[in-house]
């Protein structure tokens, strides 16, 4: 996995020492972003050494949601608590409603300019909020990325499966006794292919260099981030080594109404699609004979019906006030399946 180089092609000699991602693969990284004809050359020279058996770009994974009108959503039954790992840009833990329902986790972004909070991987997985201005969307890392508010993506996610249920507040999670361990691995437009990787291991309780082990491993993992391109060596390596513990990965199907990319069309994942009220799929969700189950994904900004509340914050940049925001997408068809996975 090649992160970067210059633009001219040059600097192949990594400026680091590669670092493990997985089993399999390598980190590689350079001194600068690549793309287009120099990238496809830095990836050749690389296919070159006879010790190299692949080579694939780290490249940023984007969260698959699409915000819409607010509406009034119902929760259902839950059972016995079991533990359920959330691949997302961290949680807030004061949120009253996700109260004792937070394990301790881990903040996978190594990539400063992504984190957002001022330091690499650490033992602190809360959210600090993901949003980009205009500004910063102009030039440098962040060009081809949206300016945002900060979206809760993963706090949101954490109440759909497992909010407090019966307190007379806000939502009831899927799993009423379910608890969460968020793996931190996406920030300011997105996530690193190598963090995914990285967090997935890590939630499934397998060794990630100079990472402590997780010591509350989960059996069902969420991820509702997708890439544009087929399922790559590095995540079926991953997927099949958290496999092996029993751990199953849920992973929302994308919202570009095309055939699925990477991590749904990996073999092994359970790929989640989003279904409208009436059980018809929604215009936007992705499709494809990977897909295992459908889900309820909100109408979007075309379809009629409800969108899917849950736990939010009012916060356009930082956190604010804790507070239950309505969202559309795959990205929220999928913890329903983690939820009921839960349970099962």
């Amino acid at each position: 996995i090649g992160e970067a180089i210059g633009p001219d092609g040059r600097g192949l000699p990594a400026a680091q020492a590669p670092t493990p991602v997985g089993r399999h693969a390598h980190l590689l990284r350079f001194g600068g972003l690549l793309s287009g004809a120099a990238l496809a050359d830095a990836e050749r020279r690389m296919r070159l050494n006879p010790e190299v058996a692949s080579v694939e770009p780290d490249v940023r994974l984007y969260r698959l949601s699409t915000p819409t009108d607010p509406r009034h959503t119902d929760g259902t039954l839950g059972g016995p608590a079991h533990v359920v790992a959330l691949l997302d840009p961290g949680v807030l833990y004061n949120h009253p409603d996700l109260s004792g329902k937070l394990l301790p986790g881990y903040d996978m972004v190594s990539d400063l300019t992504t984190s957002n909070d001022g330091d690499g991987r650490d033992a602190d997985a809360s959210d600090p909020g993901d949003w980009l201005l205009e500004s910063e969307v102009a030039t440098g890392a962040f060009q081809g990325c949206q300016a945002q508010d900060s979206t809760w993506h993963g706090t949101f996610i954490a109440g759909q499966i497992a909010a407090i249920t019966n307190n007379a507040t806000g939502v009831a999670g899927i799993d009423w006794g379910a608890r969460i361990v968020p793996v931190r691995v996406a920030g300011k437009c997105g996530a690193w292919m190598s963090d995914m990787v990285d967090g997935i291991r890590w939630a499934a309780g397998l060794p990630v260099q100079n990472t402590p082990i997780n010591p509350h491993p989960a059996r069902v993992i969420n991820v509702s981030f997708g890439g544009p391109t087929s399922c790559t060596d590095a995540y079926r390596a991953a997927i099949s080594d958290v496999a092996t513990l029993g751990a199953l990965v849920v992973v929302a199907a994308g919202n570009l109404n095309g055939p699925l990319t990477r991590p749904a069309d990996c073999p092994g994942v359970l790929a989640v699609g989003a279904v409208r009220e009436d059980g018809l799929k929604t215009y936007y969700s992705n499709f494809g004979a990977n897909i295992g189950v459908m889900a309820p994904g909100g109408p979007g900004t075309q379809d009629q019906g409800l969108p899917i509340y849950s736990t939010s914050n009012t916060g356009k940049q930082g956190p604010e006030e804790n507070t239950y925001l309505p969202m559309s997408g795959t990205s929220f068809s999928s913890p329903q399946a983690a939820g009921v996975a839960s349970l099962m």
